[in-house]
């Protein structure tokens, strides 16, 4: 890529656009997300509800590890392909930082492999990641045909699995892009209890991570961590340092686009009891799943 590698000017904030995604009822327990991905693009992220488990799992639990009986999580998945008419590829996620690329034939299908993010530029097969606190991120782009899931927990984090994804995604640019970024639902800053060796880890790595903790009134040395804020300081400091991938002034797409656009979602999946599973919340628990696949699927 360095025919076309250019430096960074000015303030990376200028070449973001701040989005507003909206959740879309698809049916019950799955929504598709909307108002942020281009067209060819299409993502959903799932909730407790309109499944099949029962117990600690009810209802729409799509996890294979976490005790709940094989019969109904399988019926939870066929009733997520068969809505959103897409086939997601399940990760053993292991809080690494390895990026499965879902276009090798070996990888299209078949029993759960293990790594934290998913990758392909194939229409029919979803990159997915499942959740119960931690941070799943989505990711596409407006003229390379190619999508990212990413599982991110601390631990993800702290390894680099969002630098390894976006990475992983730039490899296969032929030429600089518009990217859609999308941070989900995830334990909030005002319940995500860490310990002072969690926040060391960060703080070890960037000091700019200051930011994302807030030191506990109550607890000496406990913080409380934003899982969402050290995502963005990663991606943001990634484009930094990778200015070429990035679209920027007259292009096809059009003028003066903004070639970084970033949707969040603020809610807490511990506060949230109702929509949400939380693994903080009730250590038994079962996964939501956060997927983006290109179409036609």
């Amino acid at each position: 890529m360095s025919s076309w590698q250019t430096p960074m000017s000015g303030n990376l904030s200028s070449l973001v656009q701040w989005v507003e995604p909206r959740f879309e009822r698809l049916s019950d327990g799955i929504d598709m997300i909307s108002g942020l991905f281009p067209p060819g693009v299409t993502a959903f992220q799932t909730t407790q509800s309109g499944g099949a488990s029962i117990g600690a799992y009810a209802s729409f639990n799509l996890a294979s590890h976490v005790g709940d009986r094989e019969e109904s999580m399988l019926q939870n998945r066929n009733r997520l392909e068969k809505c959103c008419a897409t086939k997601p590829v399940w990760l053993e996620q292991i809080h690494g930082a390895r990026v499965l690329e879902l276009d090798s034939p070996g990888d299209r299908a078949g029993p759960m492999r293990a790594a934290d993010a998913a990758l392909t530029g194939q229409p029919g097969h979803a990159a997915a990641v499942m959740t119960a606190d931690c941070l799943p991120i989505l990711v596409s782009l407006t003229q390379l045909p190619c999508v990212l899931a990413i599982h991110a927990g601390w631990r993800g984090l702290a390894a680099g699995v969002i630098e390894a994804g976006l990475q992983a995604v730039a490899t296969r640019l032929r030429g600089p892009d518009q990217w859609s970024i999308w941070l989900g639902p995830c334990i909030g800053p005002d319940s995500y209890e860490v310990g002072r060796e969690v926040r060391e880890v960060f703080l070890d790595q960037s000091p700019q991570a200051v930011s994302a903790f807030r030191e506990s009134p109550t607890k000496a040395g406990k913080f409380y961590a934003d899982l969402r804020a050290l995502a963005q300081q990663r991606i943001l400091r990634w484009f930094e340092l990778h200015p070429e991938v990035l679209l920027t002034g007259e292009s096809e797409i059009g003028a003066h686009v903004r070639p970084i656009r970033i949707g969040i979602n603020s809610e807490c999946t511990y506060q949230d009891q109702s929509r949400y599973y939380s693994f903080r919340r009730e250590s038994v628990t079962g996964r939501m799943a956060s997927l983006i696949a290109l179409k036609p699927i």
